[in-house]
């Protein structure tokens, strides 16, 4: 997939627009995360079910994926694990890669996403939100099945996922597909979805250990 022409202001740069730089407030905070800094030594801590090596092996497999697919993004992506395992790192360096070459990318946690869609309601520009995702090259929307639920978040949620079909899209979340708690139009189509399991146990938890 090939980057889309980035559109000059009056200045001569050119750049995102001001509805993708809002969408995209958390991203400029994680424009330091990248595939090389994803730290593949991590220390491990076994569990009963995941001894060290299978987590190391599964760290790469996973860190290879997110790779590959940034290399050529197409269809959907999906990266679980538990919290603190770096799903959201390993979503950012895709990120960065892809507006680095020129790609549209809009990335936004879940949560966040659904505060924002809330307030453009209120505003009353869901529809040019939608639209603006729609458009994009490239959405990730992180940590999804960490929102709050109501029957008007589900709703929402539907065509924030339905607005992504059949376009590159990436998602995260400390679930598997399968345990979502959504409606089954929305795991029937997050079940079409490559999958990345980052199957360890917290980095950040390990770490404060050693502290």
């Amino acid at each position: 997939m090939r980057g889309r022409e980035l559109t000059k202001c009056s200045c001569g740069y050119a750049g995102p627009s001001p509805a993708q730089k809002r969408l995209n407030s958390e991203l400029e905070n994680l424009s330091h995360k990248t595939f090389d800094n994803f730290d593949l030594q991590r220390p491990y801590m076994a569990t009963t079910d995941a001894p060290e090596a299978f987590q190391n092996k599964m760290v790469r497999v996973a860190h290879q994926k997110a790779k590959t697919w940034a290399q050529d993004p197409s269809g959907w992506f999906y990266i679980h694990g538990s919290p603190g395992c770096g799903k959201s790192h390993m979503a950012a360096a895709i990120a960065n890669v892809l507006s680095a070459n020129g790609h549209v990318v809009i990335y936004r946690s879940m949560p966040a996403m659904i505060d924002y869609m809330r307030d453009a309601m209120k505003s009353g520009s869901l529809e040019s939100v939608y639209q603006t995702l729609g458009d994009a090259d490239v959405v990730i929307y992180d940590d999804i099945g960490a929102e709050a639920k109501s029957e008007w978040v589900d709703g929402v949620l539907f065509r924030l996922i339905n607005c992504r079909v059949d376009k590159a899209t990436v998602f995260t979340s400390n679930l598997d597909v399968p345990d979502l708690r959504y409606n089954g139009r929305i795991i029937d189509r997050l079940n079409n979805s490559k999958r990345a399991w980052i199957a360890t146990t917290s980095y950040r938890e390990i770490l404060a250990k050693q502290l």
